[in-house]
C-alpha cells in the first residue's frame, strides 16, 4: 500500500515538473508508447524491525526517462536528470513530505535510469491483550 502512495507521488511530482507533454507508466506498455515518457517502479524494498511495532521502511524506486529526440537523446537525458535531482527531493504523501535520498542518474543506450531512496520509519499499532485484575496481599514485617 505505501509503495503505491509513494509510486503516485513520484508521479505527481514529475507531471508538476514537466507537464501534460509527458506521459508517467506505472506498467510495462507494450503498444502505443509516446515518448517522451516516464516508466516508475519499486526496484527494491526492506523492512528492518527495531522494535515491536516500529520498523524501518527503504525503498529504492527507479525512473526510465525515454527521449523524444533520436538525434541527440543523451542531451535530452542529462537535461531531464538535472531537473529530476529538484523535483523529487520532496514528494508530498498524504501524511506530508518525504524527503529523496541516495539520488543518481546513468544514462545506458540512450535511456535514462534515475534511482532515489525514499526511506522512512512506520509505526503499527500492535492489538495486544490487556491485563487480568492482580489481586496482592502485601505484609508488612514489624520491627
Amino acid at each position: 500500500m505505501m509503495t503505491e502512495e509513494i509510486i503516485a507521488a513520484i508521479a505527481s511530482a514529475l507531471a508538476g515538473e514537466f507537464g501534460e507533454g509527458y506521459t508517467v507508466y506505472g506498467e510495462a506498455v507494450e503498444q502505443n508508447l509516446q515518448t517522451p515518457c516516464f516508466f516508475v517502479f519499486c526496484a527494491s524494498e526492506g523492512n528492518r524491525i527495531y522494535r515491536p511495532g516500529r520498523y524501518r521502511r527503504d525503498n529504492l524506486f527507479a525512473i526510465q526517462y525515454l527521449p523524444q529526440s533520436r538525434e541527440e537523446p543523451r542531451s535530452e537525458c542529462e537535461s531531464v536528470a538535472e531537473r529530476l535531482f529538484l523535483c523529487l527531493e520532496l514528494v508530498q504523501l498524504a501524511d506530508g513530505p518525504l524527503r529523496g535520498t541516495g539520488m543518481r542518474g546513468e544514462i545506458v543506450d540512450g535511456v535514462l535510469h534515475f534511482f532515489v531512496s525514499y526511506n522512512m520509519f512506520l509505526m503499527v499499532p500492535r492489538k495486544l491483550p490487556l491485563m487480568e485484575i492482580l489481586d496482592t496481599d502485601v505484609k508488612t514485617k514489624k520491627g
